[in-house]
């Protein structure tokens, strides 16, 4: 992966995720550049947008890293790691570059290259929460049927994306990230 110049990196995507948000999705105007000074640096567009979203999405999948080794090492109860989860979710969805994940998701489902680094960095996730359930399961915290792979799929699902959509959309209904771990093991218990 190329390294963007962290100065460059924080006033560029500063303000792309500010255009964005404002539904004006040009690069060049957004970064406050010259076009001679980006195409300097990068090729395209879409190779600019690739590594901020590779150097972002490398941030929270590092932090989630984290969280889960915390969590593991410390034997965290699965709600409490969810709630971690969701707590992490809510400062993304509630931060400064808040409308960007879903510029990112939609830019994923048309753009391959877009899509191949989010599964990187998705799988990366995923394996944590089943290595972290399988931790659960070796402590006797969980019982041995759950099917780790399958169960750390559901996890990612419902926990990231899921409390980011109904963060954003259900207005009045939105629900914290507390108010969401305790619906979620109130259905599940």
């Amino acid at each position: 992966m190329r390294a963007l110049p962290s100065s460059i990196h924080l006033r560029l995507g500063r303000k792309i995720e500010q255009r964005w948000a404002q539904q004006k999705p040009d690069i060049q105007e957004a970064s406050g550049f010259s076009r001679g000074n980006l195409y300097h640096h990068f090729k395209t567009k879409e190779e600019i947008v690739k590594i901020i979203i590779e150097q972002n999405l490398g941030s929270v999948c590092d932090l989630i890293e984290r969280i889960i080794f915390n969590s593991s090492k410390q034997r965290v109860a699965l709600t409490e790691l969810i709630q971690k989860f969701t707590q992490l979710a809510e400062a993304v969805t509630k931060g400064p570059g808040k409308g960007m994940a879903f510029h990112v998701w939609s830019l994923a489902m048309v753009d391959s290259e877009i899509r191949q680094v989010m599964q990187i960095y998705f799988e990366r996730i995923r394996t944590g929460l089943e290595k972290y359930i399988l931790t659960l399961q070796e402590n006797g915290k969980l019982t041995q049927s759950v099917k780790a792979q399958q169960s750390s799929v559901t996890l990612f699902g419902i926990v990231i994306p899921g409390f980011t959509v109904q963060s954003v959309y259900f207005d009045e209904m939105t629900i914290d990230s507390i108010q969401y771990t305790d619906s979620l093991k109130a259905l599940f218990n």
